[in-house]
């Protein structure tokens, strides 16, 4: 079964390839420098040579999974300062996040994951030599995992998540599934229900933690520690700004549907829309200024130029999320008003923000009960998509006529992330006490 994976993975290369190289050249305008060259860290080819470090290895897909770990880095790295990290990542988003943050740090190295072929793996671990591996949720790589064992690198799936439908799929080859999820030396599941479903699948129980959801443990200073686009810049100290924040394919027209309608209510109303993917930045630029009524201006100008009387504001920037957040009065999370699962609401809500969500958030349906339940966001639940854009307004007209509602959403919403703390001491104990300890301050 290995075989066959690592046979079709091969045949998928090529596309892999051209697709990583189209996004990386329609962004090339909004990354960071040390992109330049960085395909080659794809099949593990470094530009320079192997540190004998043993570092800590830390990968994160994307944005999402390295802000929810950031907290447990900047803990390694004040408390234990002979230890060096890896960090590795998927996607470009999140390498830029990686870079922005520990660019110069001298105890960090960076690169992308290989993509999943035998000796692609081979030589990523041949080359740094890590001691131990920390994969974030639900990223499970044969190779990956086979690789590490013959290197003699324990690796740990941390803050994992198992949906039903993840699960099912898993169960279609539940004997190669059973041996892949068995070469993880810990699996440390969010909730009960998580760890219940690793189980069925064949986990040994004695590899199981039931540690949390370390997403809860946001540190407000580093999602944002000084906002670098405010109010004034778009004059818009007395506006009501409503973000779509994080938006897929089909999802902006019905945000701009949407705003066009409540505009005509509530003439303070701007507001913000922040594509999710940065090749959909001119796309969704272009949509917006179809809307002749409106006054629409890039992030990317206001660099340049100030906006006096913008009504939409086009978030074509990246690392910005959390400024744009802090912006904001009522949070529309994308993703999930198609198809798509949702993103992650944590970080608005660690803000303060009131939250509205679609009926499509199951890679975060857990989350999202919770919130629910706790009268900490507000979801729309038709499936109707024509309807969408009506519950839509009727929701946010219910908030901008009684303000009191966007408070008691923002206050019910920084509860719960209190409540939910403390995941990161837990793992950071864990995780330490596995270490040689050469690498102890």
């Amino acid at each position: 079964m290995l075989r066959l994976y690592s046979f079709l993975f091969t045949i998928l290369i090529p596309l892999l390839w051209v697709r990583t190289w189209i996004k990386q050249t329609r962004s090339k305008h909004l990354i960071h420098y040390s992109q330049k060259g960085r395909l080659k860290e794809r099949f593990a080819i470094y530009k320079h040579s192997s540190k004998d470090l043993n570092p800590l290895w830390i990968h994160t897909v994307s944005v999402g999974e390295f802000l929810a770990i950031r907290p447990l880095i900047d803990e390694f790295l004040t408390q234990q300062s002979n230890l060096h990290l890896l960090l590795t990542c998927t996607t470009l988003t999140g390498s830029e996040q990686i870079l922005n943050h520990y660019h110069k740090h001298e105890r960090i190295q960076h690169v992308y994951l290989p993509w999943d072929q035998p000796h692609l793996m081979n030589r990523f671990y041949c080359h740094f030599k890590p001691q131990l591996g920390l994969i974030m949720e639900t990223e499970i790589w044969p190779n990956l995992l086979v690789s590490a064992k013959k290197y003699h690198c324990s690796v740990w799936l941390i803050n994992a998540r198992l949906s039903e439908k993840s699960a099912n799929g898993y169960r279609r080859f539940v004997k190669f599934s059973q041996y892949i999820i068995n070469l993880f030396s810990k699996v440390c599941v969010q909730n009960a229900i998580d760890g219940e479903r690793f189980i069925q699948l064949g986990l040994h129980a004695d590899k199981m933690l039931i540690t949390g959801n370390i997403k809860f443990d946001l540190n407000i200073d580093n999602l944002a520690p000084h906002p670098v686009l405010q109010k004034t810049q778009l004059n818009w100290q007395n506006k009501i700004v409503l973000i779509a924040s994080s938006t897929h394919e089909g999802e902006d027209s019905l945000m701009l549907e949407t705003f066009s309608e409540l505009k005509k209510l509530h003439d303070q109303l701007v507001l913000i829309i922040v594509p999710r993917h940065p090749e959909r930045f001119n796309q969704v630029a272009q949509l917006a200024s179809t809307y002749d009524q409106f006054c629409v201006a890039r992030r990317s100008d206001i660099k340049n130029k100030m906006f006096d009387n913008c009504d939409i504001l086009i978030g074509d920037s990246m690392g910005e999320m959390m400024a744009y957040y802090q912006l904001a009065d009522i949070v529309i999370m994308g993703g999930s008003f198609i198809n798509r699962g949702g993103h992650n609401l944590l970080e608005p809500a660690a803000l303060g923000k009131a939250i509205i969500v679609g009926p499509y958030m199951f890679n975060f349906q857990q989350i999202t009960d919770l919130f629910i339940n706790e009268k900490a966001c507000l979801q729309i639940n038709t499936a109707e998509t024509s309807q969408l854009s009506l519950h839509l307004i009727k929701e946010i007209n219910n908030l901008i006529v009684d303000n009191t509602k966007i408070e008691l959403l923002s206050q019910q919403a920084q509860t719960l992330i209190t409540k939910n703390q403390g995941v990161k001491d837990n793992l950071y104990q864990l995780i330490i006490a596995s270490l040689s300890p050469k690498n102890f301050s």
